[in-house]
């Protein structure tokens, strides 16, 4: 995703990265959610505002909401297939805060 390569986007993606790892998850765990929010959160700017339109700070601003989304199920988050369908995989997700 072009979106992606905006100067600072790294260090959103590290944050997030940071923030789930505070939250109770594993590194590795961490490393990989925060790889699905980072890109999510470039898809929905990139359908608001098009593929180059947006700054990383708008990037961090979109996590909550796909934090929240993934945390009660994920559907259409994680995988493109509906809710409900025995298919999908839902693994482990990140700790709720406490």
């Amino acid at each position: 995703m072009p979106g992606l390569a905006t100067s600072g986007s790294g260090d959103v993606l590290a944050g997030i990265v940071a923030g789930l790892i505070a939250r109770g998850a594993e590194p590795a765990q961490a490393a990989v959610w925060a790889v699905l929010l980072h890109a999510r959160a470039g898809e929905v700017l990139a359908r608001r505002s098009g593929r180059v339109g947006y700054l990383a700070r708008e990037l961090a601003a979109e996590v909550p909401a796909l934090l929240d989304r993934l945390e009660r199920g994920g559907a259409g988050l994680v995988d493109p297939r509906p809710a409900g369908d025995p298919a999908t995989a839902r693994k482990s997700r990140p700790k709720a805060a406490s």
